[in-house]
């Protein structure tokens, strides 16, 4: 994997997001400090901006909830940080969709035009959005022209229509929706960098393509926060994910999954084959004797051997482990469907503090199960991975003693 390639993707894409989450920003009127210079006002059938009367009924409601949110210049920034990473987020996982073949190409670009295909394909009718109100807006959209409008529309469709998408990733915040952001389609722009060779065809078969992203796009974000921390700026709990999520080398997530779920499983078979498999094995020379003499195992069934991550960040040591019990299940006699499902109902557990980190963590999982059997993301059974945000300890305690 080309990680100093993918680095700067991340990078630069951050800083196009950022930017046009702003410029979204400033269009509805919001101030870096917080306050709003004009005002929206309903009628029927849409609303009143800026003086022009617009069809999108749908607005008003999103545009009073951003502006119950915006307070003051810090929770600015965090809406722009939320909304740019939210964007990422969903784009990449729709780009890693559509390249591995899980869903049909929709941000890709056809030869000869820079249109995605999503509203190519939404100007022949094709297209999948059935709320009435969405279908007149978008045919507006593009009898005007305005590709930008309605591959944002389409988009936020495609993100609650997704059986995928919607399930991992949960539904879009109203206020998040509207901000979009700007100039996703001019040249050199977001979607220009999505669709360019910056990341390889081979790298976007990796399931571990997700972390990566993530971890380099908070990268400047932690070297803000760690500035904070030499000027005895106490962090905020909304920094912490950037300032402690961590790549763990693959070599030594192989050699923590060996040597816990791996050696079990050796107590519970121990002539299997799997052991000349596990490179990183540590065994002490009385293991085999051992388990032969006394046929003693923590488990009595392949189910019973959970596997639990309580910092799963990306999910990197538990698609390790996947890999390993689908050695076990498959050499158990399981089916790749069987084990596949197995898997995901009783043996893979992970907690993290982050929200974004459970729902990549979560994908991550997915995408490693469609590599045995792409029909489970058809009825995803969704990854028993839960954030466990900073606050649910206190909350529970207190809950407790009251």
């Amino acid at each position: 994997m080309n990680t100093n390639s993918i680095k700067s993707f991340a990078r630069e894409a951050r800083l196009l997001l950022l930017d046009g989450v702003f410029q979204r920003l400033k269009y509805w009127s919001f101030q870096e400090n917080g306050t709003n210079i004009e005002n929206l006002n309903t009628i029927q059938g849409g609303y009143i901006f800026r003086g022009q009367p617009f069809t999108d009924v749908n607005v008003p409601t999103k545009w009073n909830k951003l502006k119950l949110k915006l307070k003051n210049k810090q929770s600015f920034k965090d809406v722009r940080e939320e909304a740019s990473y939210t964007w990422f987020n969903r784009l990449m996982a729709i780009k890693i969709l559509e390249t591995n073949g899980y869903i049909s190409k929709q941000l890709a670009y056809t030869e000869g035009s820079r249109t995605p295909l999503i509203v190519q394909n939404a100007k022949r009718g094709e297209h999948n959005i059935t709320n009435n109100a969405d279908k007149e807006l978008l045919i507006e959209y593009l009898k005007e022209d305005k590709d930008e409008e309605a591959f944002a529309l389409l988009v936020t469709n495609l993100c609650h229509t997704n059986t995928v998408l919607h399930d991992i990733f949960g539904r879009i915040d109203d206020y998040t929706e509207i901000l979009f952001p700007q100039n996703s389609l001019k040249i050199d722009g977001l979607l220009d960098l999505i669709n360019s060779d910056a990341i390889s065809e081979t790298d976007y078969k990796e399931v571990e393509l997700i972390g990566w992203l993530y971890q380099f796009y908070i990268s400047d974000k932690k070297d803000e926060v760690f500035k904070g921390f030499k000027k005895n700026i106490k962090a905020r709990a909304e920094d912490i994910p950037a300032a402690t999520q961590i790549f763990t080398p693959k070599w030594i997530v192989k050699y923590m999954v060996e040597n816990t779920v791996g050696k079990i499983y050796l107590d519970y078979e121990p002539d299997s084959d799997l052991r000349d498999q596990m490179k990183y094995l540590v065994e002490n020379e009385n293991d085999n004797v051992i388990a032969s003499a006394t046929k003693q195992s923590l488990i009595k069934d392949l189910t019973q051997l959970t596997l639990i991550d309580p910092a799963a960040g990306s999910g990197h040591i538990l698609v390790t482990g996947f890999d390993l019990y689908m050695k076990m299940y498959r050499e158990a006699g399981y089916t790749a469907n069987q084990a596949v499902q197995n898997i995901l109902r009783h043996n893979l557990y992970g907690l993290d503090i982050d929200d974004r980190a459970m729902q990549l963590s979560r994908f991550a999982v997915l995408l490693k199960a469609a590599q045995y059997d792409a029909s489970i993301l058809e009825d995803p059974i969704l990854p028993h991975i839960y954030s466990f945000p900073e606050d649910t300890l206190g909350n529970l305690l207190q809950q407790k003693t009251k």
